[in-house]
């Protein structure tokens, strides 16, 4: 059953500016989702579950200085 929340978009565009060098880059995503990292930020590890569930591991923030 695939059905859209209530006052959510169906269809985005994400725009992302590197700060340093002002560069931008965007996407048009419909259905879907954008994981967006910087600094030591990665994506380790993801997993795809048959009901359609996206389980995924983000690794590398620092919390308070640690």
């Amino acid at each position: 059953m695939t059905h859209v929340k209530e006052g959510r978009a169906k269809k985005v565009r994400v725009v992302v500016t590197d700060i340093e060098t002002g560069d931008t880059s965007s996407a048009e995503i419909e259905d879907d989702y954008i994981i967006i990292c910087a600094g030591t930020c990665d994506v380790s590890y993801f997993q795809v579950c048959k009901n359609g569930t996206h389980q995924l591991t983000v690794k590398g923030r620092k919390v308070d200085g640690r």
